[in-house]
């Protein structure tokens, strides 16, 4: 009987220390899978917060987007007048040619004028009314 007892009492700690192993074990996995589920909550508010940068991001490029569309088309507008400008330019360059020329022209004719005038007012000289 006593090796009985003596196995019994053996086997009952032997349970007990099954029954505490398997407690402590049960406990770390407990605490285990809390921080995990802690870690995973934090991961995807991480995700969402990521989500939401990556739209701020998206809009980002989308407005630079529009404003390099703004300033091209600005820039195209604004060579078409430099060119306008420049044909401009270049037709008062020729009518201040065609003016000067006629400018010659017109001192020309107002010296020979000058030149005939006084021929004339020579040959009136001679014409005397008595």
């Amino acid at each position: 009987m006593r090796n009985l007892a003596k196995k019994t009492q053996e086997s009952t700690v032997s349970i007990q220390n099954m029954i505490a192993n398997l407690q402590s074990g049960s406990e770390r996995a407990a605490t285990s899978m809390q921080e995990t589920l802690g870690k995973a909550q934090t991961g995807a508010s991480n995700v969402v917060r990521a989500g939401e940068l990556l739209e701020e991001i998206a809009e980002g490029i989308a407005s630079i987007s529009d404003r390099n569309i703004q300033v091209a088309s600005a820039a195209e507008e604004q060579s078409l007048v430099a060119e306008e400008i420049h044909r401009n330019v270049n037709d008062i360059n020729s009518l201040v040619i065609q003016v000067s020329a006629g400018a010659e022209q017109t001192a020309v004719t107002s010296r020979e004028l000058a030149r005939l005038a006084e021929q004339q007012q020579g040959l009136v000289g001679r014409f005397r009314v008595s």
